[in-house]
């Protein structure tokens, strides 16, 4: 069967070959937007202005400066690298522990005049997926 391109994280696939691949727009939009948000700035050599690094508010304090600064960061790269989106909302959970943010984003994908919402909740260790009540 057909896909845009292979899914990340990287697994086995029985029926699409090596790989399970990306089968809508709508996920290969959501994919390439959530490696928007989690490449580092120069983390890419070939486009060392590529990603928002939103891991590294981890190590930022919590502050309404901070989060301001957090949502420029991501306007700015989805104008540059995903200018087909159009954000709707950012909101950030409520703190919930030390070395923890939550954060979910709204976008409409202009093309395809539809919406979608991308949340993560970032702690020491990894992210994780969130749910809806943690977001203010």
């Amino acid at each position: 069967m057909a896909g845009f391109t292979p899914k990340l994280p990287l697994f086995a696939s029985s029926t699409h070959g090596s790989y399970h691949l990306v089968q809508s727009l709508p996920e290969l939009v959501k994919q390439n937007f959530k490696m928007l948000m989690l490449t580092m700035p120069e983390q890419l050599i070939s486009e060392p202005e590529f990603g928002v690094g939103l891991p590294i508010a981890l190590f930022e304090q919590d502050s309404v400066e901070t989060r301001e600064n957090i949502v420029s960061r991501i306007r700015k790269q989805v104008d540059k690298y995903m200018d087909f989106l159009e954000i709707l909302d950012i909101a950030f959970a409520a703190p919930v522990g030390e070395n923890t943010l939550g954060i979910k984003i709204v976008y409409n994908i202009r093309p395809l005049q539809m919406s979608d919402t991308f949340k993560i909740n970032f702690k020491e260790g990894g992210f994780e997926d969130v749910t809806e009540d943690s977001f203010s």
